[in-house]
This record gives C-alpha cells, structure tokens and sequence, in this order.
C-alpha cells in the first residue's frame, strides 16, 4: 500500500492546492451558480492567487471535470475493491443509490455538471482517454484516504463504469444473454441526467427514490426478475 508520506512535500502541496480549489468552489457553488462565481472569490477562500488558479484549471469548468474524475475513480473502487458490493446490478444499483444522496444534498453542483456535459462534451469525451492521469496518486490519496488501493484504480469515465457492470450482469446472468448492452447504456445515461433535471424544481428532492423507480422501470424492460 503506498502512503503520502513516500512523497516528496512539494507534491502533497500542489495536490493539496489543486484539491482545495475544487473545495472552493463546491461550497461557493451552494449560494450561486458556477457564472457567478469570480475567480478571486474562489482564490480569496484559500489564499491564493489567480495565477495559482490558472496554473492548474484553465477554465472554471476544468474543476467540475476534476469533480467528474474524483467520482468515478471512486465508483470504480467501490466495484473492484470493496468486498460488500459485486460487479453487476448491485453496483449499478449502489451507485444509483450514492449518486441520489449526493444530488440531494447539492443539487447546483450537479446541475452545473450536467451544463458542462451538455455545453462543453468535449471535456468529458476526455475523461479517462489520456495516457497519463488526470488525478495522480498523491491526489487519490488524500482525497481518498481509507480507499485502500484507489492509487491502482484506472481513470475512466462513467460510460465505461456502466459498460463494464453491465457486462458483469450479463456474465452472472442477472440480465438476459440478448440484452444490447449500448441500448442499456443509453437509458442509463438518460436516468443519471435526466432525474436531476426533472426533480430539480421539486421541493423536497427527492433523488433517491427516483432513481430507484426509474432503474426498476429499466430493469423490468430488460428481464430482470
């Protein structure tokens, strides 16, 4: 298992720094949209300088990317490491679940994901698609301090995430041997955008249970008893 201390202090200082941007704005973004948000307000809250900011997102969008990264590095480990959840629906399933919650308790950040998915593709088109990692290890393991083993995790994108659970459904034969993995994909995908758009003017949000009506409704369609 490797250990922070292994590295050198300058490179837990910049993972540090990049990781607390990130922060920054994540609280910003619970009074005002992602447009409203300067760059010096983000700097002000941890005591850096734009150039800093720069230096490490060149565009205010480049840090709900990092966001995107973080949360399927860790979805990833819950499916590879975690000894209480299998490959398969169950991880679909759990992660489903996990999402709902993280909606409900920050809807903006969310739908600001969704804005730069639909406005800006390209970004997330490259999640997961260099040869180098966007997060490195220094980064993993202070965001992710009782993952044991995130510094092996692959980057990916949520797409390969769904592909690969969906392969396992149908290898453990929770999903019929026909079922067209694509298509499923799809309405995944329709499911992890559309709830939060849909459910965003409800008052209370309610995620959770939407998100577990909409993958029965799913499940239903493709066999699953």
């Amino acid at each position: 298992m490797t250990h922070l201390k292994e590295f050198p202090l300058r490179e837990r200082k910049k993972a540090q720094t990049r990781l607390s941007i990130l922060d920054s704005v994540i609280g910003l973004l619970y009074d005002k949209p992602l447009a409203n948000i300067t760059v010096e307000e983000i700097c002000d809250g941890i005591q850096i300088s734009k150039g800093t900011f720069f230096q490490y997102f060149p565009q205010k969008t480049d840090v709900l990317v990092l966001y995107g990264l973080l949360w399927n590095l860790e979805a990833m480990w819950l499916v590879t490491k975690s000894p209480t959840i299998s490959p398969g629906l169950d991880a679909i399933n759990y992660i489903f679940k996990d999402l709902g919650k993280k909606v409900e308790d920050h809807p903006t950040l969310w739908m600001e994901i969704i804005a730069v998915r639909a406005l800006q593709p390209q970004k997330f088109a490259q999640m997961g698609s260099r040869e180098t990692d966007q997060v490195n290890t220094v980064e993993r393991l202070i965001r992710f301090p009782k993952l044991k083993g995130i510094e092996s995790i692959p980057e990916g994108n949520f797409r390969q995430f769904f592909l690969l659970n969906l392969q396992a459904a149908i290898e453990k034969k929770e999903l019929p041997k026909k079922t067209d993995i694509e298509t499923a994909y799809m309405s995944l995908a329709c499911i992890f955008y559309g709830v939060p758009l849909m459910s965003f003017d409800k008052t209370p949000l309610n995620c959770k249970d939407a998100y577990k009506d909409q993958l029965g409704l799913l499940w239903k369609g493709l066999g699953v008893r």
